[in-house]
Formats: C-alpha cells, sequence, structure tokens
C-alpha cells in the first residue's frame, strides 16, 4: 500500500480536475478511484494485476458488470498497461476506465480489438484470436461452475478457426481493423458477441 503525504489532498484535487478536462469520468468519481487505487498500489504507486479487480469492485461495482466481464480481465489489464511495464499507473486506470465506460463506440471497438491484438501490431492473427477466446471461454466455465472439457474446446476452436477465416476477408492471413468493424455487425459470431459483451457495459452509463 502506498502512502499519502501532506500533499496528497492538493495533489489529488490536481489530478483530477486535470484528467476530468480530458476524460468523461466525474470529478467526484476520479476521487473515489484516486482513494481506492492509492489503497491498493504498490510502493512505487502502481497497481499490480493482483488488486486489479479489487479496485474495480469497490469503486464500480454498481455501474460495471464485474461478475460477466471476469473472463476477460486478465486482457483488460494488460490493454489498461499502455506503456507494457506489468503495472498500472492511475492515469492509465482513469484512461481505460473512461475509454471503456464512457467513450464513442468507435472508442469500444478499438478497445475490444485491442483486446485480441496481442502483440499491439494492428492487426489480428489466427493464433492471438484462438488463444483469446481460450481464455475468455475457459473464465466463463469456472465463473459458471462447469468445466470446459477438450471435446468441448475442439468444437469451439475448430468454430473460431472457420470464423477467422470468414472474417479475414482479403485473404491475407490476418483480420484488420476494417475486417474486425464488419465482423462485429453479426451478434451471433464470436466476435460480434465480445463487442456486445463489452458495449452493454458501456450502454449502461449512457
Amino acid at each position: 500500500m502506498s502512502e499519502c503525504g501532506s500533499t496528497c489532498s492538493a495533489s489529488t484535487t490536481s489530478l483530477t480536475k486535470d484528467l476530468t478536462k480530458s476524460l468523461k469520468m466525474g470529478e467526484i468519481e476520479l476521487k473515489i478511484l484516486l482513494e481506492e487505487f492509492r489503497n491498493a498500489s504498490n510502493e512505487e504507486g502502481l497497481l499490480e494485476k493482483e488488486n486489479f479487480f479489487d479496485v474495480i469492485k469497490n469503486t464500480l461495482s454498481q455501474k460495471f458488470d464485474i461478475q460477466n466481464s471476469m473472463p476477460a480481465f486478465h486482457r483488460i489489464y494488460e490493454a489498461f498497461d499502455l506503456d507494457g511495464n506489468g503495472a498500472i499507473d492511475f492515469v492509465e486506470l482513469a484512461t481505460g476506465l473512461s475509454t471503456l465506460l464512457y467513450g464513442e463506440e468507435k472508442d469500444i471497438l478499438r478497445f475490444v480489438f485491442g483486446l485480441i491484438d496481442v502483440n499491439g501490431d494492428g492487426s489480428v492473427q489466427q493464433e492471438e484470436m484462438i488463444d483469446f477466446f481460450r481464455k475468455f471461454f475457459i473464465g466463463q466455465a469456472e465463473m459458471n461452475g462447469y468445466k470446459l472439457t477438450s471435446q468441448r474446446w475442439k468444437t469451439l476452436e475448430d468454430y473460431l478457426s472457420r470464423t477467422f477465416t470468414s472474417t479475414d476477408l482479403d485473404q491475407n492471413g490476418t483480420i484488420e481493423f476494417d475486417e474486425f468493424v464488419q465482423a462485429v455487425d453479426d451478434p451471433d459470431s464470436p466476435l460480434g458477441m465480445l463487442f456486445l459483451y463489452f458495449h452493454s457495459t458501456h450502454s449502461a452509463h449512457h
């Protein structure tokens, strides 16, 4: 837990006011988030993955669909870690939540695409897509108290492979963002389902 000195109140006000100007979260909401962040962050003032869920749960449980978002939390955390140093600072946390909860539809599309594009090269390879959904479905199974059997996963993996091929319109072996945008128009496809999964959380704030 990080310590807060005598200048904490002034710095909190300054930080939250500055962020309110650039983000869509309100100053009161940011102050609550900052307090929880400081309670959970390490000595360097960074939030590690094991404490990330607690901060989100304590600050946004009434607004954010925590339970249903758990299967994707490992990638949400990584997506928030903008500089890739393995931990999240407060600006990264506030920026990520602002995008997820209050962003425009194009922001949500970019966010979800970024969750799957693990290496951040601007396109999704088949292995990236399958690995993401493997972790996603395993998380859903654990959350709902059942086991994802190898036979069930093989069926899902075959379906995901076919989905990748049909989404890769130019057949260059990767899914670009414009191809992804077209794919999410189908709510019954895995990519469409994933987009709706996060868009429903976003929609609750509008």
